[in-house]
């Protein structure tokens, strides 16, 4: 995958946030409402938020969705970035790595996508 160098720093902190629904943890409110923030702050569309979600950080991360003892400590976001980077999700491990184990993430997801719908329309008034 090949990003601009400002590409990258938009999506680093979209990658660090999302990276959170693959923890071996529960999410607060609090922590879906951090979530949303910062996808807000991205400037992304929703549609652009999934598709990073499914296509950059669910073939990375979650396989720890179906480990017996997953990984609840943050992430090294090095290592996730890297995993992106070097080894980019075709359509067929996009659709394996949602089947497989990330699919675990949807309900997290969709309640953050709540907020921020919640947050766009009060924006709008």
């Amino acid at each position: 995958m090949l990003l601009t160098s400002e590409e990258m720093e938009r999506r680093r902190p979209v990658w660090k946030a999302m990276s959170e629904f693959f923890l071996d943890n529960h999410l607060h409110d609090s922590d879906k409402q951090h979530i949303a923030e910062v996808l807000l702050k991205s400037g992304y569309s929703i549609d652009e938020l999934q598709k990073i979600l499914w296509g950059d950080i669910s073939p990375v991360l979650w396989p720890n969705l179906i480990l017996v003892a997953g990984e609840w400590t943050p992430w090294d976001m090095d290592f996730v970035e890297h995993q992106i980077l070097s080894s980019p999700a075709g359509p067929v491990r996009r659709w394996c790595s949602y089947l497989a184990g990330g699919h675990v993430a949807t309900s997290d997801w969709r309640d953050v996508v709540a907020i921020m719908s919640s947050s766009m329309k009060s924006d709008a008034l």
